[in-house]
């Protein structure tokens, strides 16, 4: 499998993990840029991936619904992490197709 092979998986990984909490907003523009926003920051060699359902812009608009938001920004966070860690641990030589997927991909985020 080769790295842009990889990179797509853990992508398609994640929009699932966003289609299986949709009910909590996960699908929703916010979130998506925040996921786009973590891929832009490790293209850039950093690592900020958001914790909570706020932070994720998930459902949390009162105590029970931060409640019920608390696994999907869980199981996102997870997500995100393995996404930027591979993108950090690329090679330098491996990194341009990968990059240029992501470029393609993050539409709604500047990289």
């Amino acid at each position: 499998m080769t790295k842009v092979d990889e990179i797509k998986k853990k992508v398609k990984e994640f929009q699932n993990l966003q289609s299986k909490w949709s009910s909590r907003g996960a699908y929703d523009t916010e979130p998506d840029w925040q996921f786009q926003n973590v891929i832009r920051k490790a293209i850039h060699g950093e690592k900020k991936i958001p914790q909570t359902p706020n932070a994720w812009e998930l459902f949390s608009y009162n105590d029970e619904e931060n409640r019920k938001s608390l696994p999907a920004a869980k199981e996102m966070t997870k997500k995100a992490e393995e996404v930027a860690d591979f993108i950090l641990a690329l090679p330098l030589g491996e990194s341009k197709e990968v990059i240029e997927y992501l470029k393609d991909y993050c539409w709604r985020v500047d990289i």
